[in-house]
C-alpha cells in the first residue's frame, strides 16, 4: 500500500487498494467466523467457569525449534506479499480491455515487479527452511518428502517463478505476453489461497496440517472466485483482440520469444503435476470416501523431466541471440 501511495493515488492505484483491502476484510471474517481465541470455557461448556487450568500440555517437542519461529513468518509474508501482484493484475486486466495506456502499464508492473520478488524471496526461504526444519527435526529421511502441505506452498512458488519469467519480457515489450503475465500472477495468488485450504481445512491427509474447521468452504469459495475472476477478464481481454500484436508470426521457429513460450510453459506444467498429485486424492474422498495417497514415485516421475528441460533451457533464456 505503501507504493501505491507513492503513485499518487491515481485511479489505477485506487482500484488496486480496494481489491487489497477486500482481500484483508474476507480473511478477518474468516478469523471471527473460525477465532483462534477461544477459551476453554467455549471449547468445553461442561467446564465449570471456577476451573481454573494447571499448566497446559505445552507446544509439540518436535516444535521447539528456532525453525518454529521463522518458517511459518516467512511463509506467511510470501504469501501476503502476493496480494498486491494479484490485485494490480487484476485491475490491469479490467483497465487494459479498454485500451492499454502507458501510465496504467507502468503502475502494474512496477508494483507486481517489487512485490513479486519480495513474494518469491520470502517463499524461497521459507520453503529452504522447512526443508531443513523437516531433515533436523522431524525425521522424514531428507528435505522433501511431497507431504500435501510442504507441496501446497511449492505449488504458487513454481508459478510465480514462470510468471516473474514473464513479466520480464512483458516489461521490456509491453506487446509481449499481454494476458499471460497478469494471469499467471493472478493464478499465482489463488494458489496461495489454495495452499491454505490444504493446511487449515483438515481434508487434505497431512502430518502437519490443522484439524477440520470452518473456514474449508470459505476458503474454497475465495480460491473460485480469485480464479474465475482473472480468467474470465483474460478471455473477454482475448477476445477483444488483445493479443493481436502477439499474433505476429516469427521471422524464426528458435526465437527467443519461442523459447521463453517454452518455458513458461514448463513452469506451468511444474504447477500442474504437484496440484493434482494432491487434489485427487481428495476429490476421489469426496466422491467415493475412499482414501488414497499419491507416492513420492508419482511427483518425481513426472516433475523430473520438465525440471531437466528447464536448465536445458534457462541459459537460452537470457543469452539467446540469433547469429548467421
Amino acid at each position: 500500500l505503501w507504493l501505491l501511495e507513492r503513485a499518487g493515488l491515481t485511479p489505477f492505484a485506487r482500484k488496486a487498494q480496494v481489491v487489497v483491502l477486500l482481500l484483508c476484510a474476507y480473511f478477518v471474517a474468516l478469523t471471527l467466523v473460525d477465532s483462534p481465541f477461544l477459551t476453554i470455557y467455549q471449547l468445553f461448556p461442561e467446564v465449570p467457569k471456577t476451573f481454573l487450568p494447571g499448566d497446559g500440555a505445552g507446544l509439540n517437542p518436535l516444535l521447539l525449534d528456532p525453525w518454529m519461529a521463522l518458517h511459518p513468518g516467512l511463509m506467511f509474508i510470501g504469501y501476503a506479499g502476493l496480494t498486491v501482484p494479484y490485485a494490480v493484475a487484476l485491475v490491469y486486466l479490467y483497465e487494459s480491455r479498454r485500451g492499454e495506456t502507458r501510465e496504467a502499464h507502468r503502475a502494474w508492473t512496477s508494483n507486481a515487479l517489487f512485490w513479486s520478488r519480495v513474494a518469491w524471496l520470502f517463499l524461497t526461504i521459507g520453503i529452504s527452511g522447512g526443508g531443513v526444519w523437516a531433515y533436523k527435526v522431524l525425521g522424514w529421511g531428507g528435505f522433501w518428502a511431497w507431504d500435501p502441505v510442504e507441496t501446497a506452498s511449492y505449488i504458487p512458488w513454481v508459478l510465480l517463478t514462470g510468471a516473474v519469467h514473464a513479466l520480464a519480457e512483458h516489461r521490456s515489450d509491453r506487446t509481449k505476453y499481454t494476458i499471460l503475465t497478469p494471469t499467471l500472477f493472478a493464478i499465482s495468488f489463488s494458489l496461495v489461497v489454495y495452499a491454505t485450504l490444504v493446511t487449515r481445512s483438515g481434508f487434505f491427509e497431512s502430518v502437519h496440517a490443522f484439524s477440520a474447521g470452518k473456514p474449508g468452504f470459505y476458503l474454497v469459495l475465495l480460491a473460485a472466485v480469485a480464479t474465475a475472476v482473472p480468467l474470465g477478464m483474460a478471455v473477454a481481454k482475448y477476445l477483444t483482440g488483445g493479443e493481436r500484436a502477439e499474433e505476429k508470426p516469427e521471422e524464426e521457429l528458435l526465437s527467443k520469444t519461442n523459447i521463453f513460450y517454452i518455458t513458461i510453459l514448463l513452469f506451468i506444467l511444474l504447477t500442474i503435476i504437484p496440484f493434482w498429485g494432491i487434489t485427487f486424492p481428495a476429490i476421489t474422498r469426496l466422491a467415493t470416501g475412499n482414501k488414497l495417497a499419491t507416492g513420492i514415485t508419482f511427483f518425481n516421475l513426472w516433475s523430473y523431466p520438465l525440471f531437466i528441460g528447464l536448465l536445458l533451457l534457462a541459459g537460452f533464456c537470457t543469452n539467446y541471440r540469433p547469429a548467421t
